[in-house]
This record gives C-alpha cells, structure tokens and sequence, in this order.
C-alpha cells in the first residue's frame, strides 16, 4: 500500500474535508478523513477533523451537515463512530476518552431518534413496522443510517440495546432474496428490487461477527463477489471490499483498484471522500469499520 502516504498527508488539511475541491469542509467527509487516518495509524493527526466535528455538536448531541446546514442529522452517526475509533487506537478504555462527552451526548441523541413505523401492506416485501433509524427525523427507517446506528452501538458496548437488537432485525429483514441489499426495499408489488454495491458492503459491515442464521448473508457476500468490478464508481468499489472483508474475500487486485478511484479523485470535480473510502477499504480486515463493532472490551 506505498500509494496511501500522499493521500493520507492530504487528509488533516480542511480542505479535505468537503465533498469537492473548493467546498466548505462538511461532517461526513470530515469523520471519514478521521476513521481513515486511524487506520493507518495517525491518531495524532486525526485530532483535526475530531476537534472539528466536536466543536459543530449541539447541546442536545446532534451534528448537522457542516458548520451552516443544521439537519439532517444523520452525520452525528459518523461522528459517533469517528470518535470511537481514537479511543480504540489510543488503547484508553472508552470512558477515558478524549472525547467520551461528545460521544455519551450523542449517543443520547440518537436513541431519542426512531424511523416511523408504516403498517404491513402487501405492495412491500419488508417489515415496515420494525424500527431503526431515518436518514430524516420522523420519516421511515432506511437502511444506511440503521448501518450506521447498529455500527455505533456495537463499538460502544451496547450490542443488547432493545434498540441495537430491533435495528439487527430489520437489517436481515432488508436483505433481498438472492442476496444484496439496497436502500431499504426488497420487493415491490411482487417484484425483487436490485441490489446496490453501498448498502451492501455497509449491511455486511453492521452484521460482522453476529453468527446470524440466514442464508442470506453468505448470498449477500456472494452477490458481491460476483458482480465485483474494476470499474464501479469509487464509494461503491470501497464500501464492497469493505464488506468482503467482514468475510476475508477480498480480491487480490482490490488495492490497485483503490489506489485507481483515489487517484481518480484529484481530477477536477470529483467526489472527495472517495479518497478516504479507498484508504479505509485499503485495511481490508484492519479497517476500523470492521473492528469496531467487535471492540468489547469498551464499557457501555
């Protein structure tokens, strides 16, 4: 991985921390440049972006999209695992953290947060009563932000919430028939929806290590090592190998992948966080994503 030096040195700079060249820094790509600098093995240098997101955090806990736009506050999830993440690589229990306030507040925050529940209809093939989280407040559970709220609890020693164990179900629930998941659907009016390279490789990343019984998890890793390419679009090549690493698949030329999207992402334009994206699927098994969830020595 000698390509990551560059990309990495790049990442403690705010101007790293925006979606594209020339935008103002926002609190995802701020909490992906942290996570990624963790793995490789730069804490230290992680305490930009953390301090940064810290200091956008409201009272109640919440993180908005950057410094101007307040909601939606699905980014606090990122924040929460960001955070988190520096304890573990600091080898300080999570209650000694340099940033235990900020994650205890917005973990605070994000239990008092719940999709709304539709009633079963025949036109939808998942369980829309089971609760997890919305990317919206007081709009339906999806499955991206219930990734990442499961993600969170799991990496702070709360895997037998009530709450992270209802949003487990839901995650298998969304599993589509043959594997793969999307944003949230598995059948319309009779119909199985397709499944996406990013809810798939985050549904695997929430779900690793839980010894589930159900045969559409291995389908799930098999789906993605199937339809695999060198050529998918940045985030969804990085959140794939992401996933098939919850299941040592990897494929041996994954790292010039990565290091292709990440070069890539330079060109005028282009979507910036694809950069921190390929340095943490870079990890394969290391990367924080996949670890988290199964640091329980951290007390809840």
């Amino acid at each position: 991985m000698t390509w990551t030096a560059p990309f990495l040195d790049h990442l403690a700079e705010p101007a790293a921390w925006a979606y594209r060249s020339g935008q103002a820094p926002a609190t995802e790509p701020a909490a992906l440049a942290a996570l990624a600098l963790i793995g490789h093995a730069r804490p230290d240098v992680a305490r930009a972006p953390l301090d940064w997101l810290a200091s956008l955090q409201a009272g109640d806990g919440r993180i908005g999209i950057d410094a101007l736009q307040k909601e939606p506050n699905w980014p606090t999830l990122w924040a929460i695992l960001a955070w988190t993440a520096h304890a573990h690589a600091s080898s300080v229990p999570l209650a000694k953290s340099a940033y235990i306030d900020q994650i205890e507040l917005a973990l605070r925050w994000m239990l008092t947060q719940k999709g709304r529940p539709i009633e079963r209809s025949r036109e939808l093939g998942h369980d829309s009563t089971l609760v997890g989280w919305p990317w919206v407040a007081s709009t339906h559970s999806w499955l991206e932000p219930t990734c990442l709220a499961v993600l969170a609890l799991r990496a702070t020693g709360r895997r037998t919430d009530a709450r992270c164990e209802e949003a487990i179900r839901l995650l298998t629930d969304r599993l589509l028939p043959k594997g793969g998941a999307n944003y949230g659907n598995t059948l319309v009016l009779g119909q199985e929806l397709l499944a996406h390279f990013q809810p798939t490789g985050l549904v695997l990343l929430a779900l690793a290590g839980l010894k589930l019984q159900d045969e559409r998890l291995p389908k799930t890793v098999a789906w993605l090592e199937q339809n695999i390419t060198a050529d998918l679009p940045g985030a969804s090549l990085a959140y794939a190998l992401m996933g098939l690493a919850t299941a040592d698949k990897t494929p041996p030329a994954a790292d010039d992948w990565l290091r292709d999207r990440a070069e890539q992402s330079e060109r005028p334009n282009r979507f910036l966080p694809v950069r921190s994206l390929a340095l943490l699927a870079a990890l394969g098994p290391r990367n924080p994503l996949v670890t988290l969830p199964r640091a329980l020595e951290y007390d809840a």
